[in-house]
């Protein structure tokens, strides 16, 4: 009689692990799309006035280092974060078409040296879930930068330049 009920609550709580495991991915992936138009603008120095105009400061960061002519349609920017003395909080933007967005990454990464000179860079938001796992990841990221080899983020996949020019997943 004892080992039925234990094995019915067993069955149980495996049944609440399976939906609960569903219930978080099916979250995920809706904070994934909603995060779909957004890019992450650092290092972008704040104003002291409580009164920023930050869809100023990234269209002219769109125009003047990104060299991208066409108006581009933003529906929100906004700082995240709290303010911390010494450092600067992200911009997020969110774009009003996906490929608008697209255009200004690529453009990003083509223009990466001119941000870098400026102490600035361009991403994508990523998802809780997906900074989780890379934070998991970190110890790969500076081993394998340690020994010389050049990594990348493609989500939360972790990729290392292999001898042919292409990449190859790392997973420990």
């Amino acid at each position: 009689m004892f080992n039925e009920q234990s094995n019915k609550i067993e069955k149980c709580i495996e049944s609440f692990k399976t939906k609960l495991t569903q219930i978080e991915d099916a979250n995920d992936n809706l904070e994934f799309h909603s995060l779909r138009e957004n890019l992450l603008f650092h290092d972008i120095k704040e104003s002291p006035s409580k009164q920023e105009n930050c869809e100023e400061l990234i269209k002219t960061l769109i125009q003047d280092v990104l060299q991208i002519e066409k108006n581009i349609e933003l529906d929100r920017i906004h700082r995240i974060g709290k303010e911390t003395p010494g450092k600067t909080r992200p911009i997020v933007a969110k774009f009003h078409h996906y490929s608008d967005r697209e255009l200004v990454r690529k453009a990003s990464i083509e223009k990466n040296p001119d941000l870098r000179a400026l102490q600035q860079g361009v991403g994508i938001q990523q998802t809780k879930a997906i900074l989780e796992k890379r934070r998991n990841k970190q110890h790969i990221v500076d081993r394998e930068r340690n020994a010389g080899r050049t990594t990348k983020w493609a989500g939360s996949r972790l990729l290392v330049k292999v001898q042919n020019g292409g990449y190859h997943e790392l997973n420990n």
